[in-house]
């Protein structure tokens, strides 16, 4: 197998067309493996020859498109989904929910006459495709090991070993949880969770979001890396879905429990404390401070601001996501006491932002994507137990 990632551009103009497989020609590690103007030209290039990604523009007839991403999950479930949408609200709903459906990641429409567009775009493709070579290696992997378990059949007991099977008590099931030996404990008290998400985000999101529970009894913060516009539609999506109420901040508004708060795109979301006359208030702030770690909203600027408002009191979960935002706000908290929870390598679609946290040692707990909402339900109304 090559590692190449073989990419099909599917988009409507000519001249960007042209223009995206020549950008795509001069990526490392990547090889074009054809262009459509329509989404029924791409299926018949799917047909032909083989894909790894399929690159398209949103802008392309909705029906068109439609039948395009049914066929291709339906037709070639590995082949991945990769939108691209200009900065406006016309097509938001649609790729957030293709975002929700798998797609990996939302890349900004490059405008071919600016010089400043193509060096963004080429390095948001070629981070993109990096992590998409590492999901790829893995799922190799893991194919080659449960191929190589099917061959080699059952392990072969021994008399002894026989004896004992029939003798032990029943098997004790391997905790989706893993826990990391820890000196520290919970804190007793709960006051705020704080979520930091990029690259298969939205997908991960709509798993979480709507299992956390109505009366959970604290706040929401969330920073998921996406451009202006398409925040407001994830925060409509997510909140159509989930007992909890979600929505986009809004600068000023006080922070109050039973409530999910979606950091704006391209604004930093920041926790202040306020005196009113029943005591302390948090509310947020919304700011256009410059990008931290090449990112605006930046889960590092939410977290350490958080730290300084509640304190130990916070439950931090690091989600799917490429780079290394949100870990030295984690290190903040975790000075205050926090506790943290990493999504687990194996449910990742890019183990980047959970791997910086894991491997700095700042992760209490890694817990698969499926069971997130449940602990994090458990530990705000749970405590230490």
């Amino acid at each position: 197998m090559t590692d190449k990632v073989r990419v099909l551009v599917v988009e409507t103009g000519v001249v960007r067309r042209q223009f995206l497989a020549e950008v795509l020609a001069g990526v490392p590690d990547v090889e074009v493996a054809g262009v459509a103007a329509t989404g029924r030209i791409a299926l018949a290039r799917l047909a032909q020859t083989p894909v790894d990604l399929v690159l398209f523009d949103v802008g392309l007839d909705p029906a068109d498109v439609k039948k395009m991403i049914d066929d291709i999950h339906a037709g070639y479930p590995d082949v991945g989904l990769v939108p691209m949408a200009g900065q406006d609200s016309a097509h938001a709903s649609m790729v957030i929910g293709l975002l929700e459906m798998g797609a990996l990641d939302l890349l900004p429409r490059p405008d071919p006459g600016s010089a400043a567009e193509r060096h963004e775009f080429q390095g948001r493709i070629e981070a993109l495709l990096r992590a998409f070579l590492g999901r790829r290696h893995v799922r190799l992997a893991r194919r080659l090991t449960e191929a190589r378990r099917f061959q080699e059949g059952p392990p072969v007991k021994t008399d002894a070993a026989a004896r004992a099977a029939k003798t032990s008590a029943k098997p004790v099931p391997v905790p989706k949880t893993a826990i990391r030996p820890a000196l520290s404990r919970p804190p007793v008290r709960i006051d705020v969770v704080v979520i930091g998400i990029s690259t298969g985000g939205p997908n991960a999101l709509a798993e979480v979001i709507p299992r956390l529970d109505a009366d959970l009894g604290v706040p929401v913060l969330l920073v998921q890396h996406m451009p202006p516009l398409f925040t407001e539609a994830l925060a409509a999506s997510l909140d159509r879905k989930a007992a909890i109420r979600v929505r986009e901040a809004v600068d000023g508004e006080d922070i109050l429990p039973n409530r999910v708060y979606l950091a704006p795109g391209g604004r930093h979301m920041v926790v202040r404390e306020t005196t009113a006359a029943t005591g302390p208030r948090a509310r947020i702030e919304l700011n256009q401070d410059p990008p931290v770690n090449s990112c605006r909203p930046a889960a590092d600027v939410l977290f350490q601001s958080a730290a300084r408002v509640f304190g130990g009191h916070i439950l931090a979960v690091v989600m799917t996501g490429m780079g290394t935002d949100g870990t030295e706000g984690i290190r903040t908290m975790k000075e205050k006491g926090c506790w943290v929870l990493s999504q687990a390598e194996d449910t990742c679609v890019v183990y980047g932002m959970p791997r910086a946290v894991d491997e700095a040692g700042l992760a209490d707990e890694q817990v698969s994507l499926g069971d997130l909402a449940g602990r994090i339900n458990a530990l705000v109304k749970g405590g230490p137990s």
